[in-house]
């Protein structure tokens, strides 16, 4: 399971490395950044650390911290990319949607702790852009951003979690019925595709 998570969390980062390469892109061409340079270091130190997981990925030497680590670092390297761009540090805002939301299938925990941090680093990242574009720090703007970011972070990652945590109902369901438990039901209200699964599952478990 760690070393799926540790495969999953490397996919997260290269998705963050795409659209940090598209903004590059674009702002090579338009010149309405400020803070190229930094998009294009925080892509060799995404991808450095990337080789350095995927290395370890390889030689199945998979630990616990590993996937937490690299989700700091993860929140860190956007929080210097919205410092950076200065007054378009609110782009920032989609770097810390996406990797709550890639999270969010299959690791509900890291999801939820990715959308803590993007609370916290945002703001302080926000503030250090605006204060050198404006020369003050709009305290209202920056707390109406980071409430916008924290609020569609977890609509984003609510409906994966749920689908996430029904999905290891039914594992747990199977197990119990492989091991010749045939009293286990699954919750079949949600007229979905899980739902009417969990019908089938229900009326299968009832004939055996």
């Amino acid at each position: 399971m760690q070393k799926e998570w540790l495969r999953q969390s490397t996919y997260v980062r290269f998705w963050i490395v795409g659209l940090c390469l598209a903004v590059s892109l674009l702002d090579y061409f338009t010149h309405v950044l400020s803070g190229s340079r930094v998009f294009a270091g925080g892509q060799v130190v995404a991808l450095t650390a990337n080789a350095v997981m995927v290395w370890n990925y390889r030689r199945n030497d998979v630990r616990p911290w590993h996937l937490w680590a690299m989700m700091v670092l993860d929140s860190l390297i956007i929080a210097v990319l919205v410092a950076a761009v200065g007054e378009q540090g609110y782009l920032g805002i989609a770097f810390f949607l996406v990797a709550g939301f890639a999270y969010s299938l299959n690791i509900p925990r890291a999801a939820r702790m990715q959308i803590g941090l993007a609370a916290v680093c945002y703001p302080v990242a926000r503030a250090i852009g605006l204060s050198h574009a404006l020369g003050h720090t709009p305290i209202a703007l920056i707390a109406a951003e980071t409430l916008v970011l924290v609020t569609l972070g977890y609509k984003a990652i609510a409906g994966p979690i749920r689908f996430t945590y029904r999905v290891r109902g039914a594992r747990k369901a199977l197990s119990a019925l492989a091991r010749g438990d045939f009293s286990v039901r699954l919750p079949a209200r949600a007229l979905d595709d899980l739902g009417f699964l969990a019908v089938s599952f229900n009326a299968t478990a009832a004939q055996l």
